[in-house]
């Protein structure tokens, strides 16, 4: 992890398929995690940038999974609720109305609209999609 603080800590990176694989490893250990994208100028490649920043808010998880690991970077002592930020929008309505609208598979809306398959997480709806 870049950056480790009391109360996130995140990775960054300008590739979107490093920043997926790395989300996708947290979701499989159970540690929810959310990513945001920045743009910038790069001066020597003389373009502009995307970078990738997978930001997780759930220290618990993330200190008794991925920390005892860390070689570089070391978290804080401190103690950690386990509470972390969820979802502004009610991941049941949302996934009911885009099932509503939304009659390609889980394959086709990842490739149009980059939504990955992995957050489909009611088992029911899944299978919907496939």
């Amino acid at each position: 992890m870049d950056f480790i603080a009391y109360d996130l800590c995140h990775f960054k990176t300008i590739s979107r398929h490093l920043a997926n694989d790395v989300k996708t490893l947290l979701l499989r250990l159970g540690i929810y995690s959310i990513t945001y994208e920045s743009y910038y100028h790069n001066n020597r490649r003389n373009q502009e940038m995307t970078a990738y920043q997978v930001t997780v808010y759930n220290l618990k998880s993330f200190s008794e999974i991925i920390a005892p690991h860390l070689v570089v970077k070391k978290m804080k002592d401190v103690k950690l609720t386990g509470n972390e930020v969820h979802d502004a929008v009610s991941r049941p309505i949302f996934l009911d109305e885009l099932g509503q609208i939304w009659k390609g598979s889980g394959r086709g809306l990842m490739e149009k609209y980059g939504f990955d398959r992995q957050h489909y997480c009611p088992v029911n709806w899944q299978n919907t999609l496939e």
